[in-house]
């Protein structure tokens, strides 16, 4: 055997195969149990069993093998985009998030990886970069593939270009027929900014093989349609090797590649400063951190990673501001926490107000209040509820409950609006609260609180139009400015109405989503304030702030029935609620030992 085998990182190989496909081959197959069963002829389930060099380490040593240090030079972040890949010993995970800054080599490492993945078993391996436009995709990841991909064919490499589409064939495929070719092997690229949900799932799901790979890259997943990670499931069924990256710079906590990072026990659980956590759908997620960048301490030996030049840049953009989103994004590789940008509530503002803390009731909650932001088939119909009474500490505020998804069938018989009232019947029924005490939305024309009202026998919905002109009523207890000099619309003074209660501290409970939703709504450069459009919002976001909108709407509806008052924070069942209790952004005071069994007026 001496005499016509060699041993390449622990794996046994002919004499004349090359020292580099034996690598690629340790680390493509290190993981796959089914491949190592045939291989090996024993009961083994890793490359580990039988004496191979861990798979990062295989496809370093295949790189440097393959590429000089001017065509490709390792860098310690491309080596952590490799260990990710290949799935480290103790760290298989079948999705991967990278979320970094500028100049990170995302696209760059991994635009090579798809090259030696498919090279190395080319007949059953399909991988399928997506992006969002041609020209981007072109300028990323698909012109590293392309670029690796013609060293590689001086190394051997067969395949062709499609003629058709941005694609890298098995030479003996059919290539006048693309609709045959894409599912088939090989490397495709696509665009899906505009992507309908089937397009999306149809690009997505490939051919399935036993022992074969699906690979699905998204760059700048920020801005990628959501549609790419729908119907991902199929991709499961029969293919034993299947990997789902998404790379990004961070921009906004609705997007998609905040969708796919976010941590198992929500985004309050990470920072800035965290280097990797696990996403709720077990996905690796690893963040890059410009600041802590190598080429800062060596900038000579990594020029092509964001160094102290690229984030000096960077800053004077930003006129010298940290916080703005620019910086957090192309800089420090994360979300911008607001302060940045001009919004009417920051994610900081959420939190140093502890609106997401879980509640600490005094006594038991007075009132249960409710808002609903209704859909007619296109956006989601949400019915929030939420409690109001004395906290813990005192103040006297309101706590979310879990928002209820009503449910629209839009092929029924049965109209929208019934539809929706039964729905809130049957709520109402299990968790009771009075019409009176709940505000709905009423833009449209569709009136669905005059049905609500008229089967439930009971009138005194509150009626909230959000386009119509702001109220008279003042903007709070510290500003005798009427509403509708200072908000440029009714949304924009509801929007704020539960801005001031957040300030006060009278807010808890308030559920994740709704904190992204309220803290991703821009105020335009107008006087009067005035947010953006819904309709520009969803445009930016792909979605619908339907859970903010019906948070904000119950909060009005705590409001306007007169069960609570942005900073009147003591409510006393006999007198009402006081006023002047505290300070505006300073809600400390403990009053839970405080004897309320006779009015008292707090200055």
């Amino acid at each position: 055997m001496s005499s016509t085998y060699k041993t390449v990182g622990g794996m046994d190989v002919a004499l004349n195969v090359p020292d580099h496909q034996a690598y690629l081959s340790i680390a493509r197959w290190y993981h796959v149990p089914g491949w190592i069963k045939r291989y090996s002829g024993d009961k083994v389930v890793s490359g580990n069993d039988l004496g191979w060099i861990p798979p990062n380490d295989a496809m370093c040593m295949a790189i440097r093998s393959l590429f000089t240090p001017d065509e490709f030079k390792l860098n310690p972040w491309s080596e952590e985009h490799i260990a990710a890949f290949t799935g480290i010993v103790d760290k298989r995970h079948t999705e991967i998030a990278v979320m970094g800054p500028a100049a990170a080599t995302k696209s760059e490492t991994f635009g090579l990886l798809l090259d030696l993945h498919y090279f190395t078993s080319p007949f059953d391996t399909t991988c399928r970069l997506i992006s969002t436009d041609l020209k981007g995709l072109k300028q990323r990841s698909w012109n590293s593939v392309t670029k690796y991909y013609s060293i590689l064919k001086k190394e051997g490499a067969t395949a062709v270009f499609s003629r058709q589409t941005l694609a890298i064939l098995n030479a003996d495929d059919d290539d006048e027929n693309i609709a045959s070719a894409i599912q088939k092997a090989g490397i495709f690229a696509y665009a899906l900014k505009s992507a309908t949900l089937e397009e999306g799932i149809s690009k997505c799901v490939g051919t399935h093989w036993p022992f074969g790979s699906v690979v699905l890259l998204a760059d700048e997943a920020q801005q990628v349609n959501p549609h790419f990670y729908e119907g991902l499931s199929n991709l499961f069924i029969g293919t034993e090797d299947v990997r789902l990256i998404s790379l990004g710079n961070p921009m906004r906590l609705m997007d998609a590649l905040s969708d796919r990072a976010e941590p198992e026990h929500g985004w309050g659980s990470v920072t800035v400063e965290d280097h990797e956590w696990c996403s709720r759908r077990d996905a690796l997620v690893i963040h890059f951190d410009g600041e802590k960048s190598p080429a800062l301490v060596e900038p000579d030996e990594y020029p092509f990673l964001i160094n102290q030049k690229g984030i000096d840049a960077v800053l004077r953009e930003n006129h010298g501001r940290k916080t703005s989103n620019g910086y957090m994004s192309m800089v420090r590789g994360w979300w911008s926490t607001g302060d940045g940008a001009d919004l009417l509530i920051t994610m900081s503002y959420i939190k140093k107000f502890n609106a997401m803390d879980q509640v600490e009731w005094s006594i038991s909650p007075e009132f249960v209040v409710a808002g609903f932001d209704p859909g007619y088939g296109g956006d989601d119909a949400i019915l929030q509820l939420a409690d109001v009474g004395l906290f813990s500490n005192g103040i006297y505020g309101i706590a979310f409950r879990d928002p209820i998804i009503i449910d629209i069938d839009t092929s029924s018989d049965v109209p929208v609006q019934y539809q929706m009232s039964s729905q809130i019947d049957a709520v109402r029924r299990k968790q009771p609260f009075q019409l009176t005490r709940m505000a709905a939305d009423e833009s449209g024309l569709q009136r669905t609180s005059d049905v609500v009202e008229m089967e439930a026998r009971e009138q005194g919905i509150i009626r909230v139009n959000f386009s119509a002109r702001a109220s008279y009523n003042l903007v709070s207890l510290y500003d005798n400015t009427p509403a509708f000099e200072k908000y440029g619309n009714f949304v924009t003074e509801i929007w704020a109405r539960l801005a001031d209660l957040i300030q006060f501290g009278q807010v808890r409970n308030l559920p994740e989503q709704v904190a992204k939703e309220l803290s991703m709504r821009i105020l335009l450069p107008k006087r009067p304030l005035r947010l953006e459009s819904k309709l520009d919002l969803k445009k930016r976001l792909k979605r619908s702030p339907d859970n903010a909108d019906a948070a904000t709407l119950t909060s009005y509806a705590a409001i306007e029935s007169g069960a609570l008052n942005p900073g009147a924070s003591i409510y006393h069942r006999q007198g009402g609620i006081f006023t002047s209790v505290h300070k505006p952004n300073f809600p400390t005071t403990d009053y839970s030992e405080h004897d309320f069994s006779e009015p008292e007026v707090f200055n």
